[in-house]
């Protein structure tokens, strides 16, 4: 049984102050508070091995419940205010600010101000075109989650390989300080972001762009930090990063046919966005050669592939095992086994980052019937898949059938030639083969560590989002049956998918890593992703 209540209160007061300065200067004001309260309460008691089968009661067990219990607090409380200066309701001059006060951040560091400053001007305006252009600064504050300051302590549990034991154990109880460090010196992060843009429409609106170019500098980006066990604790959550996004945003609408019964309308957009780590807290660590090495912490990680972010990188680069090569990018293999070689050092396996993002919206009407369509291309960027490294491991995968699964040698591969010494002077054509009873154990990553990079995948995809075919009824109809409208929609979502040849495993969108940048990392054994079709039918009166 699980009792649960979540609540929300948000409370507004706003004050608006409107005045026409002269016949072509107007000013108008808003000020005002904000306070939210977001709480929440949950109670579980689990029981197993049921005494009377089918009889669905807590008593019904002479094992000890399980007891679960949870509460959260979160209070908001914000000042803010705008004033926008307009000029012949052609040029605006909008400026705001807000103070927050946060209650997940530490006391002396739970206040927060950031405000924006814009300006537009409508340059075009007439029956068959309009030019609008702007520009303006922002500044973005933004506060953490629950209870990430703090130590934090509850009911212990010994872990083990496989379960664990929970207390109360054997007539005793016990409670443990949780594995967060505590951070009193978290600070909220701010970001500043300078935008420019403009947008225009021609030809009676049959034709648009939408354009915009951004960079947006994030200082004390809050991550959490994974420390070593031996502290006794597993992570702090603090100000680790300083980061800069840069890049473009644009939408291109039109209509290229228009006619009295038959009307396409299309949509097409494009984003691409340039990620870098400015800066990463840390002492500086330089190699053999005394060069200078950029510094880097763990976001994430999972089987020996670390996902971090790196000074002078894209937010989000992946780095674990992966095949010795020769400097010109033959495989180097084990001579005793076949099996690739690994050095045992971390090496780049790539970046989150996308090239870009593309969509596409097409719309034909005709007469009282309508089909869309709406298509996305994601270009670019690397993500870990659990799903791969288990078929690998099973013998699931497309790559474990290579050769049959005879025995085989790894392609573009060369074994190293050593003097008498054991120095490398050389190499040379491998012509070691993986026998037959060790092509299972050359996908297993425990026993041929180096293939863990094979489970860092192309996230590019192309999808059919959504497709709809919908039938409007005349208004004789409507009008017979006394509605208004009346319409009848058949559709489909996430219809069809294209990836590269390296991801026959899973939907690129899929994740088991819940939102923010930790999401990019990718999936560990997430669910398939689900298509769907539906029919509906609407009335209005």
């Amino acid at each position: 049984e699980y009792k649960y209540s979540n609540k929300e209160l948000d409370t507004y007061l706003n004050l608006n102050f409107n005045k026409d300065l002269s016949e072509d200067l107007n000013l108008n004001i808003l000020t005002g508070f904000n306070y939210n309260q977001r709480n929440g309460d949950a109670l579980s008691v689990v029981v197993t091995d049921l005494d009377l089968p089918n009889f669905y009661e807590l008593s019904n067990s002479a094992s000890t419940p399980s007891l679960g219990q949870s509460n959260y607090l979160r209070r908001v409380f914000g000042l803010y205010g705008s004033a926008e200066l307009g000029f012949m309701n052609r040029y605006f001059l909008t400026l705001t600010a807000r103070n927050d006060n946060s209650s997940t951040l530490p006391i002396e560091n739970n206040s927060y101000f950031y405000p924006s400053a814009s300006l537009a001007a409508v340059v075009i305006d007439t029956n068959s075109s309009f030019v609008k252009l702007r520009g303006g600064y922002a500044r973005i504050g933004n506060d953490t989650g629950l209870y990430q300051v703090y130590s934090t302590a509850g009911q212990a549990a010994n872990a083990g390989y496989f379960g664990s034991i929970e207390y109360p154990f054997a007539g005793l109880n016990s409670y443990e300080v949780f594995g967060r460090i505590e951070n009193q010196n978290l600070k909220p992060e701010i970001t500043d972001e300078l935008e420019i843009g403009f947008e225009t429409q021609f030809f009676n609106n049959r034709l648009g762009l939408d354009v915009s170019l951004y960079q947006r500098d994030t200082k004390d980006l809050i991550v959490d930090l994974a420390v070593p066990r031996s502290t006794g604790y597993a992570q702090i959550t603090g100000n680790f990063v300083d980061l800069q996004n840069k890049g473009i945003e644009l939408a291109f609408t039109a209509k290229p046919i228009q006619t009295q019964d038959f009307e396409w309308s299309l949509t097409y957009t494009f984003a691409k966005n340039e990620s870098e780590v400015t800066h990463v807290e840390g002492e500086d660590e330089f190699d053999e050669e005394g060069n200078k090495l950029k510094k880097k912490i763990s976001i994430y990680s999972a089987y020996d592939v670390n996902f971090y972010a790196q000074e002078g990188e894209p937010l989000g680069v992946f780095y674990g095992p992966a095949p010795e090569t020769t400097n010109d990018g033959k495989i180097i293999a084990d001579p005793n086994t076949g099996y690739y070689t690994y050095d045992g050092e971390e090496h780049y396996l790539g970046s989150s980052q996308r090239d870009f993002i593309m969509g596409l919206q097409n719309s034909f009407e005709y007469k009282g019937f309508k089909l869309s369509a709406n298509w996305d291309w994601k270009q670019g960027g690397k993500m870990y898949s659990y799903t791969k490294r288990l078929s690998y491991f099973v013998g699931n995968a497309q790559e474990t059938t290579y050769n049959d699964r005879n025995p085989f040698i790894i392609p573009n591969s060369v074994v190293p030639v050593t003097d008498d010494d054991g120095n490398v002077t050389g190499y040379e054509e491998n012509t070691t083969y993986v026998d037959y009873e060790d092509v299972t154990a050359f996908y297993n990553a425990s026993q041929n560590q180096a293939i863990q990079s094979e489970h860092i995948i192309d996230k590019s995809f192309i999808r059919l989002r959504s497709a709809a075919l919908t039938y409007n009824f005349p208004s004789t109809f409507l009008r017979s049956v006394g509605l208004t409208g009346m319409s009848l929609s058949v559709y489909g979502k996430n219809l069809f998918l294209w990836t590269p040849s390296d991801n026959t495993y899973v939907d690129p969108e899929t994740t088991s890593y819940g939102r923010g940048i930790r999401s990019e990392f990718g999936e560990f054994a997430t669910n398939p992703a689900q298509r769907a079709y539906g029919a509906r039918l609407k009335f209005s009166f």
